[in-house]
């Protein structure tokens, strides 16, 4: 198992204005707007966010991965501290991987258990041995605020609170998916059907061309009280530029400042 941990200590600053539109209860933010001056009132408010997050990346990534993914959101925020967990299961190799064991897995659901499709319904191997690294990491390094993830680590973050639900109090006060969707193997179902209430900020593409959007927004609805936001990058997470505002805003509503 391998982590990373990052610390900053220096508060930056920045402007910023967002729409807000909701629809069914639920918050899509879809423009945003950036100014910068080194003197502002918003450069402060993103100054004071501040939490502990466990960060948990997709399917043929690892936490390296993730981090490298989210460099921009790393600067802007930079009393978070972020820790990043790599999976406990190898992927398939892709034709294209230069070191096979950073490309990992939450579970695998296809191919005798050593590929993965989002959309199988075929029962999962390794499944427990990721829970069991998650529950690791809170014990060694927690406690954490929230939980980010992205595509099969988001389904995983799901699977994962909707089994501590059943055990206890959630071991975070919020979470935050991007790219998610709802596991399908019968013996996840339990799980993946839960209704969860944690606060929570859904993040997805109208252009995602490997999960839909339809997927993610099938999978806030477990979620009571989510909020989701938008973008039009395709598969990932959007810029910091419209990605800030939104974390933000989801951090002041939740705590999660200084």
């Amino acid at each position: 198992m391998s982590v990373i941990v990052e610390r900053h200590v220096v508060a930056g600053q920045q402007t910023h204005s967002w729409e807000q539109h909701s629809i069914d209860g639920k918050v899509h933010c879809r423009r945003f707007h950036f100014a910068v001056s080194s003197v502002s009132f918003a450069f402060s408010i993103m100054a004071t966010i501040k939490f502990k997050a466990l960060c948990l990346h997709g399917y043929r990534q690892d936490g390296a991965a993730m981090r490298a993914k989210i460099g921009g959101l790393r600067k802007a925020l930079k009393k978070v501290e972020w820790v990043f967990l790599d999976a406990a299961n190898l992927a398939s190799t892709s034709e294209t991987a230069t070191d096979p064991s950073t490309e990992r897995s939450w579970y695998n659901n296809i191919d005798n258990g050593t590929g993965f499709a989002y959309d199988s319904a075929e029962e999962p191997t390794g499944f427990e041995a990721s829970v069991k690294a998650v529950d690791d990491i809170i014990a060694a390094q927690g406690p954490f605020d929230v939980l980010i993830s992205f595509s099969q680590g988001a389904c995983f973050a799901q699977l994962y609170l909707a089994q501590k639900a059943e055990q206890g109090p959630l071991p975070f006060k919020a979470a935050i998916f991007c790219a998610g969707f709802i596991a399908q193997a019968p013996s996840l179902l339990p799980l993946a059907s839960k209704e969860l209430s944690i606060p929570s900020l859904f993040i997805h593409s109208e252009n995602d061309q490997i999960i839909p959007a339809a997927a993610t927004i099938a999978q806030s609805k477990k979620f009571s009280g989510s909020a989701t936001c938008l973008h039009t990058g395709g598969h990932g997470f959007p810029s910091a530029s419209i990605l800030k505002p939104a974390l933000v805003e989801f951090s002041t509503a939740n705590g999660l400042t200084a």
